[in-house]
Formats: C-alpha cells, sequence, structure tokens
C-alpha cells in the first residue's frame, strides 16, 4: 500500500524475491514525495541498498531531462519516475494507479484485504502479507495498530509544504529551482484538512514581481508531508540510539542526518528536544544509528510490515529519520 521512496523500493524487493507482488498508490506514478513532491535531492539519508541502483539509472538518463552540469547531484523528477516504473515493471509488479485506500479487513490479528477507491469505484485486494508505505501509517492504522500523532503536549505536526518550480536569471543563465518553504500545518489524516492545506499552499506562491524569467513552471502535485502517525512497534526508535550512534543485533539498514525540526515555538517541544537545540545548541550536529528490524512490526498484527516515516520512531527520532533514502 503506497509506491513513494519506500513503497517502490520495497514492492521490487518483494517481488525480486519471488512474491507474487501488486501495489498501488493514489497518485498515477511512483516515488512519492521525491517526484510528486518536488523535492529533487536528497537531503540526509545514508546510501546504499536498491536506492543505489535506482540512482545509478537515474544519474544515466538525467542528459534526456535536464543538463546534469546545472542539476549538480540533483535529479529530474520525470527520469526518477521512469526509472521506478522500470524496476517495478521489470521486477513482475502489478501496480494499480489512482487508488486510496480507506479500510481493511481482518481476521485473527492478520490483514485478510485492503479495501481501496479509485476513478473505477471500490475494490476489494486480497493479500497474505502487507506492506504499509502509506507514509501515514494508513493500512496499520485501520487494523487496529496503536499509533501517536504528533507531540506530546498539543497533538501538533511537523510544517508541511506546497512546492513550485521556478525559472531564475543567475550570471546570465536560465536556471531552474524549486521553492520549498514551510507552508503551515495540517492533520493528514483529516481529507478536509488536507483539502485546505492544499488550498494554502498554492495561494502562497502568488507574487506580484513575476515576468518572463522569473516565474513559476509548475506546481507539485503532491503536498509535501514531513510527518503524520508514528505507529506503535516492537521496538520504538529514539533520540537517545540516534546520539548514542546505536547498534542492534537486528539491524537491517543505517539512518543518518541531524535535528531537523522546523518547529518555531521549541517550548512546546519535549524537554529533551529543548535541550538539544536550545540548551546544547546542536540542533545541526549529526545523528546516525542502525536501524532495528523490529520497528518496522507493528505490535498485534501478524502480517504487516512498514516501510514509510510512520514507522515505530518516537516524535523526537522522527525529525532525524524521516529522509528518502531511509
Amino acid at each position: 500500500a503506497g509506491l513513494g521512496a519506500g513503497g517502490a523500493l520495497a514492492a521490487v524487493a518483494a517481488a525480486r524475491a519471488g512474491a507474487a507482488t501488486a501495489a498501488f498508490d493514489p497518485l498515477p506514478f511512483a516515488g512519492g514525495t521525491a517526484t510528486g513532491g518536488g523535492i529533487p535531492s536528497y537531503y540526509w539519508g545514508v546510501a546504499g541498498g536498491l536506492q543505489d541502483e535506482l540512482d545509478d539509472r537515474v544519474r544515466e538518463i538525467m542528459p534526456l531531462f535536464a543538463n546534469p552540469a546545472v542539476w549538480g547531484r540533483r535529479f529530474h523528477h520525470d527520469a526518477r519516475r521512469i526509472v521506478l516504473d522500470e524496476m517495478l515493471r521489470k521486477a513482475g509488479v502489478t501496480c494499480v494507479w489512482g487508488a486510496m485506500l480507506y479500510g481493511v479487513e481482518m481476521r485473527h490479528g492478520r490483514v485478510e484485504a485492503g479495501l481501496a477507491a479509485g476513478a473505477d469505484g471500490a475494490a476489494r485486494l486480497r493479500a497474505s502479507c502487507w506492506i504499509d508505505a502509506t507514509g501515514d501509517g494508513d493500512l496499520a492504522a485501520f487494523a487496529g495498530a496503536k499509533f501517536q500523532l504528533g507531540r506530546a503536549g498539543d497533538g501538533c505536526l511537523h510544517a508541511y509544504t506546497q512546492s513550485l518550480g521556478r525559472f531564475r536569471l543567475a550570471e546570465e543563465r536560465l536556471l531552474t529551482g524549486t521553492v520549498n518553504f514551510d507552508s503551515g500545518y495540517t492533520d493528514p489524516t483529516d481529507s478536509e484538512d488536507l483539502t485546505r492545506a492544499r488550498i494554502t499552499g498554492i495561494g502562497q506562491h502568488s507574487y506580484y514581481a513575476y515576468n518572463a524569467i522569473r516565474r513559476p513552471t509548475w506546481i507539485a502535485p503532491q503536498i509535501g508531508l514531513r510527518q503524520g502517525r508514528q505507529i506503535e512497534t516492537d521496538y520504538r526508535l529514539t533520540i537517545d540510539d540516534l546520539l548514542d550512534r546505536r547498534r542492534f543485533e537486528d539491524a537491517v539498514g543505517l539512518t543518518g542526518s541531524h535535528y531537523d525540526n522546523h518547529a518555531c515555538d521549541y517550548e512546546f517541544e519535549s524537554d529533551a528536544a529543548c535541550f538539544l537545540a536550545w540548551g546544547c545548541r546542536l540542533r545541526g550536529a549529526r545523528t546516525a544509528c542502525e536501524i532495528p528490524y523490529r520497528v518496522l512490526i507493528p505490535r498485534g498484527l501478524d502480517n504487516v510490515w512498514m516501510a514509510c516515516r510512520a514507522l515505530g520512531v518516537s516524535e523526537e527520532a522522527h525529525h532525524s529519520f524521516r529522509m528518502h533514502r531511509d
């Protein structure tokens, strides 16, 4: 469920391992925020695994879409979409586009079927195993998994972004770029509030000084959500794990970043967050640790794995963990 940065590669991995794999996503293409959200680069995170294969192939075809000398280490959205589509197709993944999960059917702690709606109506999808890559942990939440939504004190979530592309002139060269400021706050589990946030975000790009050169070129079709639910899993990764560079016997990967919290009201963050960012002035200090397999396993569910930012991390650890590659 979900074909974003995590879900697309999870589907490829499952199919290559021999599983009959079907995947669906509300958007008409794979990649999530990296392709539909207007974020054409890696901020932090750790390279490796299938991500390297994806990146190598994107670099090969980048000249067909953009000048690599101008784009540098960034990737073109369409190049990435095409490579992901190619990887999914060659792995044998059956993809259903434009389908939104709205419920599940349960039996003895297992998800028997997912209920999805699209332009052609509702569908019932049966599977023996499920990977929740919805970004907000929708599948696990529908299945009854416990979760945290927002910070403990007031439930406030991380800021969202409505990205936009634009031209600009620099040293007599026409360059493309992405406008990616914090647009405000929204509840990603509330469809009406998401609609409000989308309209608000687009409206913020009204600007009186646009001209033939300095002007918008596209609006990202997907709102850039940084945070949603954090599903309760067999282990919850914490900010202490990241600061202590902790290792785990069941490690399945690595994560690395810094405390990338966009809050402007740290007095309402946790004591640990305030002390790290304000007291120690270490918001920019590097954080890293191994990723234990247990953060992928929702408690109480026998056949669901997490493969998105909604996996088992604390609210403080989330801000360092949510990068595309991780």
